[in-house]
């Protein structure tokens, strides 16, 4: 079995088939130590204590192998990185584990305690705030097959990325002030507006009686077109915006 698994998991003598030849071997002994506490326990512990006690409601049990613990380089790694934490396990533990006796008084010992480490704060820079490059247009070499006049798309292209250059050297967040002023311009006509249909909403018992309280408020037309042309106005701005953000991002936008 153990020749099996060399020859199908591994190269022969590589350190990767003796841990597999190990996991094999512990496979082995969990098993037969197993049914050797069984048989130990029905042909010697049970009749032994029949015959010496009488029959039993219950008998003890013959229990046979080694108990399973971790790997002692795991142990090491969660003291090492566990204690820090918080993590405590009992000294004599780790004595037994490595078959040595805890010092008495008087004892000369060897090892020191590792000194805890200050905690210091994180190091966060600040914010860089960097202006936006002016790439100068890129202008293809004339040759013969040039058109004599601009291709209505490349004309179109330049300009919006001049807009972009342009927007950039005077301001950068213009049209974000701009679209922001037209919107609390445009909040406080629609609250007033708001307001009052959503309590009619909530105080009508119906369709119709929410009608009738509708016609009794008198809301002002010229109010609400003001609003809806302050918001439309600022819906523009802010697409605008969003076309030269993009068009600002794109290396061939000022082509």
């Amino acid at each position: 079995m153990l020749g099996q698994t060399g020859t199908t998991e591994s190269k022969q003598g590589a350190h990767a088939s003796g841990q597999v030849h190990r996991q094999v071997q512990e496979d082995i002994e969990r098993a037969d130590t197993f049914w050797l506490s069984h048989t130990a326990t029905t042909q010697c512990a049970i009749p032994m204590v029949a015959l010496s006690y009488g029959p039993q409601d219950a008998y003890p049990v013959i229990t046979i192998g080694r108990p399973d613990e971790a790997p002692f380089d795991d142990v090491i790694k969660a003291l090492q990185f566990g204690g820090p934490q918080g993590l405590k396990i009992r000294c004599q533990d780790i004595y037994d584990r490595l078959s040595l006796t805890p010092p008495e008084d008087g004892d000369a010992v060897c090892g020191i305690i590792a000194q805890p480490q200050p905690v210091e704060p994180a190091h966060v820079l600040p914010a860089q705030d960097r202006v936006p490059q002016d790439m100068p247009a890129r202008v293809p070499t004339p040759t013969t097959q040039s058109p004599q006049e601009p291709d209505q798309q490349n004309t179109l292209h330049a300009a919006l990325g001049r807009l972009v250059a342009r927007h950039a050297r005077e301001e950068p967040h213009v049209l974000a002030l701009l679209t922001n002023s037209l919107a609390h311009a445009a909040q406080p006509i629609l609250d007033d507006m708001i307001i009052p249909v959503r309590r009619a909403l909530m105080a009508a018992k119906d369709m119709d009686d929410f009608r009738q309280r509708l016609d009794g408020l008198k809301l002002s037309p010229a109010a609400f077109a003001q609003a809806m042309a302050q918001g439309m106005a600022a819906a523009n701005l802010a697409g605008e915006l969003m076309v030269l953000d993009e068009i600002g991002r794109d290396p061939a936008g000022h082509a």
